[in-house]
């Protein structure tokens, strides 16, 4: 079985405009993710990268959920923004044009390493696990055979 994971960072347009300004639309991504599932391709979608005080909020998540449900995602996941030294020297600069309140309190976290722990991502994956039950999606592929493939002799073992 072949499968496909799609980011969606956002489906607030304009804040993925913001934050990946080169990448495709969240509707353009979930578009993509429909006529993959339509195809007999399972697709899973993450909410990555969660920014802490950005995107990390249980209504964004779950609208990420419901919008990849919407789509046929066959599963959901997503991730705490990690931000290695190459990274930081590069997003410090964005938060400081874009969200300049955020920037000192980005710094204090992310100085001490590129990844975050402790209470935080626990309670990310947890907002990730209710919009998981909301939805119904699992955290990974699973084992299913498309309707699209369903009787398909070309599919069957024997040749």
């Amino acid at each position: 079985m072949i499968s496909v994971n799609m980011t969606v960072t956002t489906i607030d347009e304009s804040l993925a405009r913001l934050v990946e300004p080169m990448a495709p639309r969240p509707s353009r991504r979930l578009e993509a993710v429909s006529q993959l599932v339509q195809n007999g391709v399972q697709v899973g979608v993450f909410a990555n990268p969660i920014m802490p005080l950005i995107n990390d909020s249980q209504k964004s998540i779950d609208a990420v959920a419901g919008a990849a449900a919407e789509a046929g995602a066959k599963y959901f996941g997503g991730n705490v923004l990690f931000l290695k030294p190459c990274s930081f020297q590069v997003f410090l600069p964005f938060l400081k044009d874009e969200f300049p309140h955020l920037e000192r309190r980005y710094r204090e976290r992310y100085e001490r390493g590129a990844y975050l722990r402790g209470a935080y991502p626990e309670k990310i994956h947890e907002r990730i696990k209710i919009a998981r039950e909301r939805y119904k999606l699992p955290r990974g592929p699973i084992d299913y055979t498309p309707e699209l493939w369903e009787g398909d002799a070309q599919f069957e073992l024997g040749y």
